[in-house]
């Protein structure tokens, strides 16, 4: 049975919690969706632990990337896969023949769609010259 924990950020602990509450009200059970609190001070032993359990078969995680690299080390210690946010750093480039008002229209759907919190807004926008 597939189950879902969401570890939530120390600086935004109530959004994840709003979140498995959504969650619920939408058809899982408690038990499917978990939700996980922690103080800077213990977080590096509960990723920890949730990294190595044998029953988490498959990581997700967004944030700074000096824990992604942490994570990553863990994951691969496990070999687990592994899905990284990288920061959330995505470039949009626009080639010189492009359509300029289409690129820049989808460049503005990809920044705010989902209000920016899909994990792959556009972090900048490159215009290559010929």
């Amino acid at each position: 049975r597939n189950t879902i924990i969401l570890k939530a950020s120390v600086q935004c602990p109530a959004t994840h919690h709003l979140i498995g509450g959504f969650l619920i009200e939408a058809g899982l059970t408690p038990g499917e969706i978990n939700g996980i609190t922690n103080t800077s001070v213990d977080g590096p032993v509960e990723v920890s632990t949730l990294i190595e359990h044998p029953a988490h078969v498959v990581l997700k995680f967004t944030g700074s990337i000096d824990v992604e690299r942490k994570i990553a080390g863990m994951a691969v210690g496990q070999i687990k896969p592994l899905l990284l946010a990288l920061g959330d750093k995505v470039p949009f480039v626009v080639l010189y023949d492009d359509d300029l008002e289409a690129a820049f229209a989808a460049a503005a759907f990809g920044a705010f769609s989902h209000q920016g919190q899909d994990g792959m807004p556009p972090n900048g926008c490159s215009l290559a010259s010929q």
